[in-house]
């Protein structure tokens, strides 16, 4: 079995259909794991080790031995292979290891404990099936408990808590489960033993994922470097996006369902209810370098009416959808700028134009209804502080349609699969594999639309289009590795861009371009004669109403 797993996880990973499937390799290990520690038990009478001069403890031992050798040692190699082949970087291979021995030595002392209790080998399959379908069964009913805002926990890095986590209660796993199966071995087996051994499962199935770990902002990320930002004498403007103001508000009905309202009247207009509404607006820092772009993230903000009045932002829970605290502000698009520095001028320009520019969006302002309703179109002071992160855009990989169902390669992070076209509509598919463990995700990619980053290109006149949409899903490849797959969308969009000619697709290219952190700044923001509704609002809901 073990050179069988070793090789099926080169031989899977080479796309060859006829290996052990994970699954089929996870229930031989609960068979053989049951046929290593319940056969010959000999804390039992009728046991031929019994009259042998070996104590308990040795045999328990040189079985455990048994059992990572030939057991979870083949099977960490068969996962280990893939990885070597997509990441070879420390980390990833420290969390991996760290994962899956944590994981398994806790598995193991679970069903060798159940072994151990059996009488029969068959009761032990059974013991094992009914019982993890009944412990699965919970810890996915605490699942629900994580999409609770109560139950949330900010952290730098939410892969890395996850996984301590994980590791953390296999390891709980295995202090519980290994003396248990050594008092049997000793044949000092009690029903008190047996209650240890329920609560125990009972509890670690429960605080298998109760919590949900999220990004603390404020932890990710580093200072602007000077030399490459200077905000000196620049221009920040923050501003509404229009003069009609817009309002949008989360609703939850229970724990899992909520969605965001948005309207253009305010607040207050037929509406009793006491919620907080939010607003939206526009961030641009005027004179910055053309080529880079930037997120915005409002921190902290307060708003002064005209009498002093203080208003604070102080948004509740359960607005996670809306408010930045929780809300990710990915990186905005290329520049048109730095596209055109990238690859050089298009040959031709739609005849409505609009170059794209760093200018990004922001959250305002948040209060509640009643505030709202108080102040009206009182003018007032909005003071505010933004995280604001830097970007360059680099182009990261070239992938020429040509190269259809070419082979894997390690030094290419996106293989493509297939591309069609349907009329003026281009579509590609492109497979990627991902680490399934990992320490901490880089920021680019944790706070990036991937369908921004994907241009269809001829290098031969210098057209080129940015996808339009995409659709994502992935597979468990292996306990090592995720395999995604990604499908961009090309479509001419005759106001913004053309598409490149698609009557011989051989010659077009794949571009990815990636946005790269370069750092942050802190900057405060005031903006006068601000207020919260503003006339134009109020006079547009009025005459909408006659």
């Amino acid at each position: 079995m073990g050179l069988a797993l070793v090789l099926g996880g080169k031989l899977l990973f080479a796309g060859i259909s006829q290996v052990m499937p994970v699954g089929i390799a996870y229930l031989l290990m609960l068979i053989l794991v049951g046929l290593l520690f319940q056969t010959s038990h000999p804390g039992r009478k009728e046991s031929c080790l019994c009259a042998r001069p070996v104590s308990a403890g040795q045999i328990l031992l040189s079985r455990w031995c048994f059992a990572v050798v030939l057991l979870l040692l083949p099977f960490y190699l068969s996962q280990l292979l893939p990885l070597l082949w997509v990441d070879r970087s420390t980390g990833a291979l420290a969390a991996f290891t760290l994962h899956y021995w944590g994981v398994h030595f806790g598995l193991v002392a679970v069903l060798g404990a159940v072994a151990t209790a059996s009488e029969k080998m068959y009761s032990y399959v059974l013991r094992c099936f009914f019982g993890g379908a009944l412990l699965l069964a919970l810890a996915d009913t605490m699942r629900r408990y994580s999409w609770r805002e109560a139950n949330w926990i900010y952290v730098k890095s939410p892969e890395a808590a996850q996984l301590l986590l994980e590791v953390g209660l296999s390891l709980a796993g295995l202090l519980i489960f290994a003396p248990i199966m050594w008092a049997q071995y000793r044949g000092r087996a009690s029903w008190r033993l047996a209650v240890v051994g329920l609560m125990g499962a009972i509890t670690l199935a429960a605080a298998w994922k109760p919590v949900k770990f999220l990004t603390d902002v404020s932890l990710v990320g580093h200072a602007m470097s000077e030399q490459v930002v200077d905000l000196e004498g620049l221009t920040i403007t923050v501003e509404r996006q229009s003069q009609h103001s817009s309002y949008t508000v989360q609703r939850n009905q229970g724990d899992t369902s909520r969605s965001t309202y948005a309207q253009s009247v305010p607040p207050y207009w037929k509406n009793g209810a006491e919620e907080f509404w939010f607003m939206r607006g526009r961030f641009e820092i005027e004179g910055l370098d053309p080529t880079l772009t930037y997120s915005a993230r409002l921190l902290e903000a307060r708003w002064i009416s005209e009498s002093g009045d203080v208003v604070i932002y102080d948004p509740p829970l359960r607005t996670h959808f809306i408010r930045n605290h929780g809300y990710t502000a990915p990186a905005p698009p290329v520049t048109s700028a730095r596209m055109t520095e990238l690859l050089g001028e298009p040959p031709t320009r739609p005849q409505y134009f609009h170059p794209v520019t760093g200018q990004t969006e922001v959250l305002l302002f948040g209060a509640w209804t009643s505030i709202y309703k108080r102040y009206q179109s009182t003018p007032g002071r909005l003071e505010l502080r933004v995280r604001v992160d830097f970007y360059r855009h680099e182009l990261s990989q070239r992938i020429a349609l040509a190269e259809q169902g070419g082979g894997l390669s390690a030094s290419s992070r996106y293989h493509l699969q297939g591309y069609a076209q349907t009329g003026d509509e281009f579509e590609a598919r492109l497979m990627y594999f991902t680490p399934k463990q990992m320490w901490e995700r880089p920021i680019e990619q944790r706070w990036s639309h991937i369908s921004r980053n994907w241009w269809l290109y001829d290098s031969n006149s210098g057209q080129r289009a940015p996808a339009m949409g995409i659709r994502a899903s992935g597979v468990s490849f292996s306990q090592s590795l995720s395999c995604r797959y990604i499908e961009p969308s090309f479509k001419e969009n005759g106001s913004r861009w053309h598409l490149p000619d698609l009557t011989q697709p051989e010659r077009l290219e794949l571009l990815h371009i990636e946005p790269r952190y370069l750092g942050t700044s802190v900057v405060d923001v005031t903006t006068e004669d601000f207020a919260l509704v503003t006339p134009e609002t109020i006079e547009r809901a009025e005459r909408n109403e006659l």
